[in-house]
């Protein structure tokens, strides 16, 4: 048997560290919030049910056993990854191809991009269709959801391509301060999406309309005219 290298075992005891810390942190909310299942807090007890708290204490207990095998699933997934050997198989099949350099390098970060975001969707639909619709609260239709997919993947693709090329240009090209480039590339592309996301990206996925009671409308408004912010609808 191969013996793992000091570095590998680092990684490995800090990995099983942090899973098993999430793992127990996740058990005890969900076995807090099943204990006090049939007993509504005392400050909620007028206007929330007994019914409607018992439903949130077991959606709360469904997303949870969710996200621990969502964690576990992580945990082996980069183990592939890494010491497995996943992502140097990935960066000689796609350097095989013949690409130059940046190009590789975007296609080895996008294709590990596209085969993690494969692994997570069936957990993204047992959540959407599977325990959100049980509860209630779905409502998506598989027509929205793959219609969203599609979005975000073109989205992905339109913003991140260009974004990858550049950065690695700039690590290829910059010298020792690629870094500091590097950082005010991704800087500036933040804010632009701080001014890009409500005014062309967010309305793809969602449907905005004018608030429709007067009074609250004008406290909102007040309260933005107070912080130094004003609304355009």
């Amino acid at each position: 048997m191969a013996r793992m290298n000091p570095l590998s075992l680092v990684f490995v005891v800090a990995l099983t560290s942090a899973l098993v810390l999430r793992l127990w942190l996740s058990f005890r909310q969900t076995r807090h919030v099943l204990n006090h299942r049939d007993a509504v807090p005392g400050p909620f007890a007028a206007d929330i049910g007994i019914e409607a708290h018992r439903k949130a204490a077991d959606y709360t207990a469904a997303k949870g056993r969710l996200g621990r095998f969502s964690l576990l699933l992580d945990f082996v997934v980069v183990l592939v990854w890494t010491l497995g050997g996943g992502l140097a198989a990935l960066d000689d099949a796609l350097r095989a191809l013949g690409f130059g350099h940046l190009s590789t390098g975007v296609l080895v970060i996008g294709s590990f991009a596209v085969v993690n975001a494969l692994i997570g969707l069936p957990l993204s639909l047992y959540s959407t269709f599977g325990i959100e619709a049980d509860f209630g609260f779905n409502r998506t239709t598989w027509r929205t959801w793959t219609l969203d997919l599609m979005k975000s993947t073109l989205l992905a693709i339109v913003l991140g391509v260009p974004l990858l090329y550049a950065a690695l240009a700039l690590m290829q090209k910059a010298g020792q301060l690629w870094w500091l480039y590097v950082w005010a590339l991704w800087f500036g592309f933040s804010l632009f999406l701080t001014w890009a996301y409500p005014k062309f990206i967010a309305p793809l996925f969602n449907k905005f309309s004018p608030l429709a009671d007067a009074s609250l409308k004008a406290r909102i408004e007040g309260l933005l005219a107070r912080c130094g912010f004003r609304s355009e609808g």
